[in-house]
């Protein structure tokens, strides 16, 4: 499961559903990102993994344990701050994530904090945002993916969403992120049916693992905070 290009995905149908004026979104400019994920499994062997990605340096923290054994941590150097571009957003979710199999509520806004819930072939996401100064904002997204390997709409479900957050930031990223992205898209159709047998292989070894179809197999959790560095994004790297 891709939940790094899932997550951005998920950020920018919230900034699709909402009003760029409201309080609780980034208005566009450039921003720094700093980064905090957990994901955990469930059923089988319990397995835990926390990455945290500096937003200044591009530096990532990752430690993890295998059945609540020992953690070990491993560090990575980074090649300098991480950021990214808002953009006003279109005012609808992306079509990919509708052909996804997703049904989606509108986003519901309660003491300055907006939430925004899908409910998708691969599983759930529920992503909140909100401003935490003049210059800062806070969202957390949280993904459960079911275990749903064994039906052709779930894993063609997680096959579009992967493909839609590439071609998203293909169209609204920086020039770096769009390069990326580009490769990182042309990597992906060429591999994809490899992915979709891998989907099916993780199917097969929850059903081993005595995991119902649509049982709750991974759950990441993201949170991040936004730093307004500038109004444009011509001050990016």
């Amino acid at each position: 499961m891709h939940f790094k290009t899932i997550y951005a995905a998920c950020l920018l149908a919230v900034a699709g559903a909402v009003n760029a004026a409201d309080d609780f979104m980034p208005p566009p400019g450039l921003y720094r990102v700093d980064t905090d994920s957990q994901m955990n499994t469930a059923g089988g062997t319990p397995v835990s993994v926390q990455t945290r990605e500096n937003g200044a340096t591009g530096g990532i923290t990752r430690s993890g344990s295998v059945n609540g054994g020992p953690s070990s941590t491993q560090q990575y150097q980074g090649d300098g701050p991480v950021t990214v571009c808002v953009k006003a957003g279109a005012k609808e979710v992306p079509a990919q994530m509708v052909q996804a199999g997703c049904t989606s509520a509108p986003a519901v806004v309660s003491g300055g904090v907006a939430t925004f819930k899908s409910s998708c072939g691969f599983g759930d996401i529920t992503t909140t945002m909100r401003k935490i100064d003049a210059k800062t904002w806070g969202s957390e997204t949280r993904i459960a993916q079911k275990n749903v390997g064994a039906s052709p709409q779930g894993a063609a479900g997680t096959l579009s969403i992967v493909r839609a957050g590439l071609e998203r930031a293909m169209k609204e990223g920086t020039p770096e992120q769009r390069a990326e992205a580009r490769q990182a898209l042309a990597q992906f159709e060429k591999n994809k049916d490899s992915f979709a047998r891998d989907v099916a292989a993780n199917a097969a070894a929850a059903k081993a693992a005595g995991i119902s179809p649509n049982a709750t197999m991974f759950e990441n959790v993201t949170t991040s905070r936004m730093t307004r560095i500038a109004d444009s994004c011509g001050a990016q790297r």
